[in-house]
């Protein structure tokens, strides 16, 4: 608190300098502007103050813009009202600071490109966490800024309103809080046009038609038509008027050719003003600074004069003749603000037919006619015929000019009185060279342009298709209904304003061609593209293709030109939008068709009434089986699916596959796969509330996801709104996987073979229902990867993910990968899985493999679901069983191979994991370490009756896995009846780790067998306490012979049935029922409350003096000089062993329990709670949440850091967190929940730790989508066997003659050693520890040595001795 006050004294410091000079930040750095003197923004509050406004300003000749209303679209902060207020710009040289009206005021300014700005009262600022909201509401009230709210899309974005009683306008308050360092961003609000004047011509501003900003934004969307294309030299327009001005200034592109009808000769004469304004529309020069801008300007102009005086002789044929005249001269567009009233004219229509029908080279001429100024009367001749444009006037506002005709024969409207060019100087209407045009007259001439600019993207056209394209893509405006009429077919129309008011951007979006064909063979490869020459040549034109699903871009991507793909059948689109001076122009689709050669063919079908499918068939797009629905595939019927192919089963519908296949349609693609859909709570065994899928010697090959049980929607990050799946991924791109219910589906399959899937099963439940019980089995069925596969397996991809659910079994299962050790096998994410779960009365064959994975089975958080791995077989994998934060795990008579490679392999790798199983188990492997316990739990767990042979490291414990600090008992991690052959280390405890302190007991010895092959270290400890070592005296290999950071003990007795792995008679004995669980532990529970109660009577807080009994046993002191009774200590092993067997019992009760078909939760929280763990009681409180009981849930957190020491108060916090997160998403409908975006982010800074909380919000967001990536494991091995091993290679290498004879005394060792070599003089030693860290070096220059380590840690280290001729390499023990 104290930091943020000093911070925000700093601020008001800071803010003079910030005020000094104009700039503003952006990414880091200060962009400098200029202020503006002459021009403000000013705020105020409503609208009735606009006449008082408005007279206070005129008194100092303020010139002011129309008003407009504030709007701002946030998630309100804190109900802060924002009020209906207006603002205006004006413009002024004095300061309006005091005027009573004005709320807020703020200069405009000049960018660095001379572009003028203005400054709003608004900014914003970009907090740096969520938890920074406090820091933003103090900062905000000490500067007099409200805090509006924040942004919807970006919630860390927040926007702030300054008042005239703030520190600072919206610039010096956003430089304010960025310089304070407090926030990521902060920003002012500049008002610019974001779709600014696009020409220089000076009174382009008065072209309301061109561009309207102020007036409802009524024009003919010139600016954004002008980013594609000016028109091209090769359209022609003839304007058939009183003549064009060739030399005047602002028309310079007039066509050589022109032609005079009264004189019948070249060139064009001149007979009124008319012909220029009209040609000036039409064609003026642009970005000249002078005059107007024409709407096609590098479109030539063809004059072709006539009088057209009132009752002028011969007029209609001269007309006629001109239309003739300028269709045979190349003109493509004959642009006509002319007719009369009264009669047709047969000649005049004869010339229009002529030009219509055989103009362009038999295109046809676009014709486009005035449609005439008189309402009284109705659209003139020739606008009346139907083959032609008749053009109607509009005014600013979108109303219909009051002169301008209308009805049945109207087109479509354009603008009117508007600047275009005159004749020159007197001769003109105006003598500034430019006049103000009315009319339908200057209607004519827009349509004109138009239909130029359309035929230069597109020459191709009919004159019928551009009519047709200006008619279909006019604006409708406002104040007008248009409707459906049959005489009108080409939209909605309305019989003021036709069509509605052209427009050029659609129309030559719409006229633009892709250029390719019109069908695609399915599966096939086709190129479309797009002349660039179409449009304006701009060398920085980016182009993005974008096409429909049944489509995919191949190659060309942002190039003018693709290649296609086609996925599917039916009906496809094509599109293409250019990146144009920073917009986006989307173009025309392209409409094409993909065929197919197949007989018979299913494209989007829904199967309403049960079936059979007796031949091959082809499915493409969705095809739905619906409830009540039976579909059977059987007899070696073939399904083929185009990649865009998806089967859906809906409740209550059957898909049948029996000797079926169902695969990919087209060579090295993919099709989507089945869904299964299901009923929310609904039961595992109702089989009318779920799609059904049954299998039997079936294949389901080359799909993206074989079988999808419930289903996924996907949506964006803070709202709502679905989206399409994304094509890699979707998290990086804020979309989230969300279900679609709360688990359905089910699917049997035996004898069934799912190949080269990238994934077979997906049964995602996430984490928004109570975790579902499901009817899911695999019997006897192989999944397959391999190099045939059109996909590369990747560490973040599994072949099974499920989440959410628990039940599902694979039985005599295969699993390989052929391509490459990598991926995962089975993912299950708070969820069970069982393999080979009818094997509890003994090893039924054959076993689940797996094969080739870089992990075989990763479990995480599986919270309330039970994971058994029963009789598998692990070969080649890189890890076979990893598991973080799960609860009674079971790992029971498997096979751990684990391979030889230069890469460090594991068997079993537990990350804060508890109530574990590993029991039965054979671990193989030279270069691998058999089992890696990690993390920090406290509890009770074994490891019992497997076999270790041939591992680097048979079993490495990293971290705490005990509490040897209570007076009463000790409890953690014990070894129990294995058997450690022939390893280079058998246990090895770490740096900073631990295990339970008493392995076995004075009563009962640990039972682990060290041989028959002793390997070259038993028992090293270097972790942080020492520990005491039971072994069964009265049998062989059981006494460690190499230790280190432990004392031994021989006793005569140890409770194994049998050493290491049994096989079959490892299930000889049978299991208790719950009932006999209950009696035994209550008889167990006195007994130990007895035990306890009559240990601190006698012996108060007496602690046992561990080191210096350890010393007694090791003889480095003698028993009288232990401090304490040594009956205490049988009395705390006692107490310990039974506190041991409680905790067993619980572990099976609570197994017993999920192994049920239905999940008795009142049973379950019981034993939970007896279990008296802090990782139980998280699991507990995991439980309540789920029963929506938050109440007990927040009371078992609030408990958690009292009751355990080894609880970390931030750990229970970000558990805490995370349970309300979940909580609250449960209470929620999901059709209308909202995952905000700094839930997320909380959730990443949670999962960024190692504990129990970090995995559960790791699991939350791999359940929503986010990538898991599991690296490879972090197990050091250096192999120290006899024949040290070769750093480069891990082999064995021989022992050298100049070994044999060097000799090293005392080994193991106290203090000194000394090294002894008769070959040769020894010029170096080095001593590192078993992880290769060098620990002391020695220079020397002789072959005997005494060497001091007395310094050194009790273990086992490397001596590498360099002689004159070679290094050799020794193992040392240092002992206490």
């Amino acid at each position: 608190m104290k930091n943020l006050i000093f911070v925000l004294t700093t601020v008001i410091l800071l803010s003079l300098e910030a005020k000094s000079q104009n700039y503003y930040w952006y990414h880091n750095k200060k962009i400098f502007i200029e202020q503006v003197s002459n021009k403000r923004f000013i705020l105020f509050e409503s609208l009735n103050d606009t006449i008082r406004l408005k007279k206070s300003l005129d008194t100092i000749n303020a010139r002011i813009e129309s008003f407009k209303k504030v709007n701002i679209n946030v998630d309100l902060h804190k109900s802060t009202p924002i009020g209906n207020k207006y603002w205006t710009i004006v413009e002024t040289d004095s300061s309006l600071s005091n005027n009573p009206l004005i709320l807020y005021e703020a200069p405009f300014f000049l960018t660095s490109h001379s572009n003028e700005v203005g400054l709003s009262h608004l900014f914003y600022v970009k907090l740096k966490n969520y938890m920074d909201i406090d820091t933003l509401e103090k900062m905000a009230e000490s500067n007099n800024v409200a805090v509006l709210g924040n942004n919807p899309f970006m919630p860390l974005w927040y926007t702030l309103a300054c008042s005239k009683n703030s520190t600072g306008n919206a610039l010096e308050m956003a430089n304010i809080f960025y310089e304070s360092n407090l926030f990521t961003a902060s920003e002012p609000d500049f008002m610019t046009n974001y779709l600014p004047m696009c020409v220089n011509d000076s009174l382009f501003d008065m072209q309301w038609g061109l561009s309207n900003v102020m007036d409802n934004l009524i024009d003919i969307n010139f600016c954004e038509a002008r980013q594609i294309t000016a028109g091209n030299t090769n359209i022609i327009v003839a304007v058939i008027d009183q003549g064009i001005e060739l030399d005047h200034p602002d028309l310079t592109n007039i066509c050589q050719i022109s032609y005079d009808l009264e004189s019948g000769s070249s060139p064009s004469q001149i007979y009124n003003y008319h012909g220029t304004s009209c040609a000036g529309i039409i064609g003026a020069g642009t970005n000249n600074t002078i005059g107007v801008a024409g709407i096609a300007p590098n479109c030539p102009l063809m004059s072709i004069s006539d009088c057209m005086n009132d009752a002028s002789i011969n007029t209609a044929q001269e007309l006629a003749n001109g239309i003739i005249y300028a269709s045979d001269m190349g003109a493509s567009v004959l642009s006509n603000s002319w007719g009369h009233d009264g009669f047709q004219c047969s000649m005049m229509d004869d010339a229009i037919d002529e030009a219509l029908s055989n103009g362009r080279n038999g295109l046809g001429c676009v014709l486009v006619f005035a449609a005439g100024n008189n309402v009284a009367f109705p659209i003139c001749y020739p606008a009346s015929l139907s083959s032609v444009l008749a053009v109607g006037a509009i005014d600013r506002y979108g109303y219909r000019a009051g002169i301008s005709r209308y009805g049945a024969s109207l087109n479509v409207v354009a603008p009117a009185v508007i600047p275009t060019t005159d004749l020159q100087g007197l001769d003109g209407d105006d003598p500034s060279d430019y006049t103000i045009f009315p009319g339908t007259s200057a209607a004519c001439p827009h349509v004109s342009a138009v239909a130029a600019l359309v035929l230069s993207v597109n020459p191709c056209l009919t004159q019928a298709e551009v009519k047709y394209i200006i008619e279909a893509t006019c604006i409708k405006l406002p104040y007008y209904t248009f409707s459906t009429t049959p005489a009108h077919p080409n939209g909605t129309w309305n019989n003021e304003v036709g069509y509605g008011l052209v427009d050029a951007y659609q129309a030559v979006l719409e006229a633009i061609p892709i250029i390719g064909d019109n069908t695609i063979d399915l599966c096939d490869t086709k190129p479309y593209y797009f002349r660039p020459s179409d449009i304006l040549n701009e060398p920085t034109l980016d182009f993005i293709w974008s096409v429909s699903k049944n489509l995919r871009i191949e190659n060309g991507q942002g190039s003018s030109g693709i290649e296609v793909k086609s996925l599917g059948c039916g009906e496809a689109w094509i599109a293409l939008s250019i990146v144009y001076k920073e917009d986006t122009l989307e173009l025309l689709k392209k409409e094409i068709l993909i065929t197919s050669t197949y007989a018979t063919m299913y494209l989007e079908t829904v199967f309403e009434n049960s079936d059979s499918f007796t031949s091959d068939v082809l499915i493409s797009g969705t095809v739905t089986i619906s409830s009540g629905c039976q579909i059977d595939i059987m007899d070696g019927v073939t399904i083929y699916c185009t990649p865009n192919a998806k089967i859906i089963v809906e409740p209550g519908g059957y898909l049948n596959l029996i000797n079926a296949t169902i695969t990919s349609a087209c060579e090295g693609e993919m099709w989507q796969g089945i869904e299964l859909y299901g009923i929310d709570g609904s039961s595992p065994h109702d089989l009318s509330s779920h799609g059904f899928l049954y299998m039997t010697g079936s294949t389901i090959e080359n799909a993206m996801c074989a079988v999808n049980a419930g289903g996924v929607r996907y949506v964006m990050i803070g709202s709502t709104e679905e989206v399409d799946p994304p094509t890699q991924g979707g998290y990086g791109q804020r979309v989230l996987f969300l279900p679609l219910n709360g688990g359905g589906g089910i699917i049997q399959a035996e004898y069934s073979n799912f190949i080269n899937n990238k994934q077979s099963i997906n049964y995602n439940s996430g984490m928004l229902y109570a975790l579902s019980k499901v009817s899911m089995g695999f019997y006897k069925c192989t999944f397959t990867i391999d190099n045939n596969a059109s996909f590369t397996v990747t560490n973040n991809t599994s072949q099974i993910f499920l989440s959410g659910v628990r039940g599902i079994h694979f039985n005599h299962c295969t699993f390989q990968n052929l391509q490459s050790t990598s991926g995962v096998g089975i993912y299950a994410n708070g969820a069970g899985v069982d393999l080979n779960m009818d094997n509890v009365n003994g090893i039924i064959d054959p076993p689940c493999i797996f094969e080739g994975f870089g992990t075989a089975v990763y479990v995480t958080n599986a919270g309330t679901a039970l994971t058994r791995i029963v009789n598998t077989e692990f070969s080649n994998n890189k890890v076979a069983v990893s598991a973080k934060g799960s609860n009674n795990m079971q790992i029971e008579s498997c096979v751990f191979s684990v391979p030889t490679s230069t890469t460090v392999c594991c068997g079993v790798l537990l990350h804060n994991c508890n109530a574990y199983k590993i029991e039965n188990n054979y671990f193989s492997g030279y270069n691998g370490t058999g089992l890696r316990v990690e993390g920090h739990v406290e509890s009770n767990n074994y490891i019992k009756y497997n076999t270790f042979e041939n591992l680097c490291v048979a079993c490495d414990i990293q971290g705490i896995q005990a509490d040897n600090s209570n007076l009463t008992y000790c409890e953690g991690l014990q070894f129990l009846c294995n058997i450690f052959d022939n390893n280079n280390q058998d246990l090895l405890i770490n740096e900073n780790s631990n295990i339970r302190r008493i392995q076995g007991s004075i009563f009962y010895a640990a039972g682990n067998q060290f041989g028959p092959t002793v390997s070259s270290m038993n028992i090293q400890n270097i972790g942080v306490e020492r520990l005491v070592y039971y072994y069964n005296m009265g049998l062989s290999h059981h006494e460690p012979l190499y230790y280190a950071g432990c004392a031994i003990n021989g006793i005569p007795m140890d409770m194994c049935i049998e050493y290491g792995y049994t096989g079959e008679n490892y299930y000889l004995s049978g299991s208790l029922t719950l009932e006999e669980l209950e009696d035994l532990y209550l008889e167990k529970y006195d007994e130990f409350t007895m035990l306890e109660l009559e240990y601190l009577f006698n012996y108060n807080t007496t602690s046992i003096e561990w080191d210096f009994y350890i010393d007694s046993l090791l003889s480095y002191t003698g028993m009288d000089e232990v401090v304490f009774d040594p009956q205490q200590l049988d009395d705390y092993i006692e107490i310990t062993e039974i506190k041991s067997e409680l905790d067993m019992i619980c572990k099976d009760a609570v197994a017993f329990l999920l192994k049920e078909e239905e999940l008795n939760k009142s049973l379950f929280n019981v034993w939970l709670s007896r279990s008296k763990t802090k990782y139980t009681e998280y699991l507990l409180a995991e439980s309540y949440m789920e029963d929506s009981d938050i109440i007990l849930m927040d009371s078992i957190l609030d408990n958690i850091p009292i009751l355990y020491s080894d609880s970390f108060i931030e750990e229970n916090n970000n558990y805490s967190v995370c349970l309300h997160y979940l909580a609250s998403w449960r209470s929620i409908d999901p059709d209308y929940l909202i995952i905000s975006q700094g839930a997320i982010d909380t959730l990443e800074s949670i999962s960024s730790g190692s504990d129990l909380a970090s995995i559960m919000a790791e699991s939350i967001l791999e359940r929503f989508g986010k990538d898991f990536d599991i690296p490879d494991p972090l197990v050091i091995c250096w192999r120290i066997d006899n024949g040290s091993r070769s750093e480069e290679t891990g082999m064995k290498e021989s022992i050298s003659e100049s070994e044999q004879k060097i000799n090293i005394s005392p080994n193991p060792a106290n203090d000194l050693l000394t090294l002894d070599n008769r070959q040769s003089i020894m010029k170096e030693v080095r001593i590192y520890d078993v992880i290769g860290k060098e620990i002391k070096r020695f220079t020397i220059n002789d072959s005997k040595v005494i060497i001091n380590i007395s310094d050194l840690k009790a273990g086992i280290y490397l001596i590498n001795i360099q002689t004159e001729q070679e290094i050799i390499k020794k193992k040392i023990i240092k002992s206490k």
